[in-house]
Parts: C-alpha cells; structure tokens; sequence
C-alpha cells in the first residue's frame, strides 16, 4: 500500500490499523526503500566492496 502511495489513513482504514502502527509500518518500510537504493548502487559495483568503501569514504570526507 505504501509502494502505491496510498495516503497514510486510507492504510489505517483499509488494514483497520491505529495511527502509531501504520507509522510504524510506514518508519520501516522507508527504511527499506532506502536500504534498497543502497544495495541497487551496491549490485552496480558488481560487489566491489572496495570500490563501494571507497566511494564512501570519499562522499563523508566532502561532508565534513
């Protein structure tokens, strides 16, 4: 329902659900939309953790 944009008390109607557990379904479902994106750029490094590794050092030392 989320992957459908449904609004977040139409989820609350339909699965008859109180408001702190669709927002506790929605908090880990965005975090797994997250972790996806993560693991897709992770999968086009063809699991080079060290190219992976690398990238992120380099992002979080521009971060500072």
């Amino acid at each position: 329902m989320f992957k459908d944009r449904k609004a977040l008390e139409d989820v609350a109607n339909e699965m008859d659900l109180d408001t702190d557990t669709v927002l506790s379904f929605y908090k880990d479902y965005l975090r797994l939309v997250k972790m996806d994106w993560l693991f897709k750029i992770y999968n086009d490094l063809n699991k080079d953790f060290s190219m992976f590794y690398y990238l992120y050092q380099r992002i979080k030392k521009e971060d500072e």
